[in-house]
């Protein structure tokens, strides 16, 4: 069958037009760069900015029934995390315990308080009575009068004067000699160092926790004591961690015996950290 070159020659000219049309620019026209090189400079200056890691440090109480569950359950801590914040907000059982941020440069280490000192004795010296106690009957002595006469008066008054043990006025109580200090309240120190994908990050946490509990007396009387009672949770951790993640960093529990939380026995705490990069734009 015989083609007509020109139909051919027409239907090509055709495609190539159509095909210029759809890409909305002449194929041998020069193209503008401008806007490409911006977004690479501005990438570049994005990946070479000094960044700042922040930390978020959080912790939760749950019922350790439920904390056992999860932990059957083999959920990723991510999901773990979202499951105690909708718990915070359905009913009482969950509750958020502390939340602190800080932020630190790779490789520095940055340390964040919030306590209270508590100043307490250590030593005393006991309660005592003097070693002598004197008692005048007579007129003193003068040069006028050598042999006073004894005061009847003052005899009898002594047959009704109170037991030595009843005079708290001349004994010495205990007294405090020697004292500390504790801080009670949240302290977290750690130490960060920013992988080269800047996807994780080498972590080394310490958090410590300290509450007045109450106190507690010893002896009586002028022998009476007091002494503090501190609940202390601590632990120091060194592990590697997913960066825009939250990570668990473990468990804790208050004592069995708690005066803070009586039903402190059936209570688990999570801790959790959750780093993220910051670049800093000049």
């Amino acid at each position: 069958m015989n083609k007509n070159p020109l139909i051919l020659i027409v239907s090509i000219a055709s495609l190539i037009s159509n095909s210029q049309a759809q890409e909305g620019s002449d194929p041998f026209a020069a193209k503008d760069t401008s806007k490409s090189l911006l977004a690479i400079a501005e990438s570049k200056s994005e990946i070479n900015a000094p960044k700042v890691i922040s930390l978020c440090c959080e912790t939760f109480s749950i019922p350790l029934a439920e904390a056992a569950a999860y932990q059957r359950e083999g959920i990723s801590d991510a999901l773990l995390y979202q499951r105690l914040i909708d718990g915070t907000k359905k009913d009482g059982a969950t509750k958020q315990e502390s939340f602190t941020m800080v932020r630190l440069l790779s490789g520095a280490r940055v340390s964040n308080q919030s306590v209270v000192e508590e100043i307490y004795p250590t030593e005393w010296e006991p309660a005592e009575l003097p070693n002598s106690i004197g008692v005048a009957i007579t007129h003193p002595k003068t040069k006028e009068n050598q042999n006073p006469p004894i005061d009847s008066d003052r005899v009898a008054k002594l047959k009704t004067a109170p037991r030595m043990s009843d005079i708290s006025d001349i004994s010495t109580p205990a007294t405090a000699t020697s004292f500390d200090t504790r801080n009670t309240g949240l302290v977290i120190e750690a130490e960060a160092m920013l992988g080269a994908n800047l996807k994780v990050l080498d972590l080394r946490l310490s958090l410590i926790q300290v509450i007045l509990a109450g106190r507690t007396q010893w002896g009586q009387d002028e022998s009476l004591l007091e002494m503090p009672e501190f609940e202390c949770r601590q632990f120091n951790v060194e592990t590697v961690v997913s960066v825009g993640k939250p990570n668990l960093l473990g468990t804790f529990n208050r004592p069995a015996h708690s005066k803070i939380d009586t039903d402190s026995a059936n209570k688990v705490w999570y801790s959790f950290v959750t780093p993220t990069i910051l670049s800093i734009s000049k």
